[in-house]
């Protein structure tokens, strides 16, 4: 029979358990199973640790980007409000342009005063931007990680599983096909016949039952179980029964005198015995009935 090897980098959890090959002829223990079993597990808990994990990382992410959008907020109005002092400042250096004629070296001082106050603050909010855009560039880079992590991890368990399933019907398949090699291998007397198994001596480890072609002696057979209700069915199945019949000419079998039952010494199969497999009592009642109704009545002599 065939092997199927394996290769650790498929399959290395199972390596791991020192499953490295499946032979078609072998049906798997219980230890195998249980190991397959717990790799299952194993990758169900590692995929629901992974998922929670990555859950909490998007989550960390997502309250820090809050923190610096709200934070960013502030320093804004914050500036904002600078930006309204310096407005007012500039309006109070117009008005008093227009009140009077101020000197030359004042107003170059009040401008001079006025940009290097918005200097400052213009490079505040740059290197406030510049902060919140590298935040929000590593964040980017995170979660563009976690994303590739989570989709080579779905990837794997994907594949793991369609390898655990493909397993289980190898193992399957590799049951069924030993199962039928057993029978196959099972000792006959003589070759085997056609399927209908017209003939009742052919042997299979277990004989076949003459009434129904079971595997099961014609003794044991279930399905019809009281002697008159086989008799009835090898009539219907066209079985040889001259074997129940004393000296019938012609008879090729190797009873021409008939069987002679075990059970109550009469002319019959064992099978068909009514004294070891005497009819059910309701199905007796059913017939009795019927025969009762359905009764054909006599002609009399003077019709």
């Amino acid at each position: 029979m065939a092997t199927t090897t394996l290769d650790k980098t498929d399959v290395p959890e199972l390596a791991k358990l020192g499953i490295t090959d499946l032979d078609e002829g072998k049906v798997p223990s219980a230890e195998e199973n249980h190991q397959i079993q717990m790799v299952e597990k194993m990758e169900i808990d590692e995929k629901e640790w992974n998922t929670t994990t990555n859950d909490d990382t998007i989550t960390m992410i997502a309250q820090k980007l809050t923190r610096l959008i709200v934070n960013s907020q502030k320093t804004e109005r914050k500036w904002e409000h600078e930006f309204e002092k310096q407005r007012i400042s500039a309006s109070n250096i117009a008005d008093q342009l227009l009140e009077a004629t101020p000197a030359t070296e004042q107003l170059v001082d009040a401008f001079n005063n006025l940009v290097e106050g918005l200097v400052p603050t213009i490079k505040k909010i740059e290197e406030a931007n510049e902060r919140v855009q590298e935040e929000i560039k590593k964040s980017s880079t995170v979660i563009e990680e976690n994303s590739k992590q989570i989709k080579s991890q779905a990837e794997t368990i994907f594949k793991l599983s369609k390898t655990i399933n493909d397993l289980h019907i190898t193992m399957a398949h590799q049951s069924a096909a030993k199962y039928k090699q057993q029978l196959e291998d099972l000792p006959r007397k003589k070759p085997r016949i056609d399927e209908d198994m017209r003939s009742t001596t052919q042997n299979v480890g277990i004989r076949r039952c003459y009434i129904c072609t079971g595997v099961h002696q014609a003794d044991e057979c279930d399905q019809y179980k009281d002697g008159p209700t086989r008799l009835e069915e090898m009539t219907k199945r066209n079985r040889c029964i001259r074997c129940t019949k004393k000296n019938v000419p012609g008879h090729p079998c190797q009873f021409p005198k008939g069987r002679t039952c075990t059970y109550c010494q009469k002319v019959h199969l064992n099978a068909l015995c009514p004294v070891k497999f005497p009819i059910d009592t309701t199905r007796q009642k059913k017939m009795a009935h019927e025969t009762q109704h359905y009764k054909i009545p006599k002609k009399t002599s003077g019709n």
